[in-house]
């Protein structure tokens, strides 16, 4: 198990990289998307960037409560975190999504939409680092 501590410092990591990187939420542009992240789940890989307090600057986080996930491929349906199955049937076509928190079996992911023209940003109450 993580320590508080731990954690924190991940995320620290990882907001660094993702402004350094210029990562961007995963946009879901049509059911062809979700599905196609169904496939990258399926194969192992990690299609959801890890942007930790980053929000890039086209961007706005959406006030939607984050979503608790499984990060371990071995959690089960009606656990308190969302199995890969269930996380991708709650993403939403027109929004992106990246992960802010992430410990040793679960992460957290928000949901992002592009940003309007002239649009003040709402930001989450942790540390954000708009870039």
């Amino acid at each position: 198990m993580m320590t508080a501590n731990t954690i924190d410092a991940i995320v620290e990591e990882q907001t660094r990289r993702a402004k350094r990187e210029g990562r961007r939420p995963y946009l879901i542009t049509s059911e062809e998307d979700r599905e196609k992240l169904r496939g990258i789940a399926r194969d192992g890989g990690k299609g959801i960037p890890f942007l930790g307090g980053y929000v890039p600057k086209d961007w706005v986080r959406t006030k939607r409560a984050l979503l608790f996930c499984d990060s371990s491929g071995f959690g089960q349906p009606g656990e308190p975190a969302l199995t890969i199955a269930e996380f991708i049937d709650a993403l939403q076509v027109g929004y992106g999504y990246a992960t802010v928190e992430a410990g040793q079996f679960q992460v957290f992911v928000a949901e992002y939409r592009p940003k309007r023209e002239g649009e003040a940003l709402y930001t989450h109450p942790r540390k954000e680092k708009q870039g």
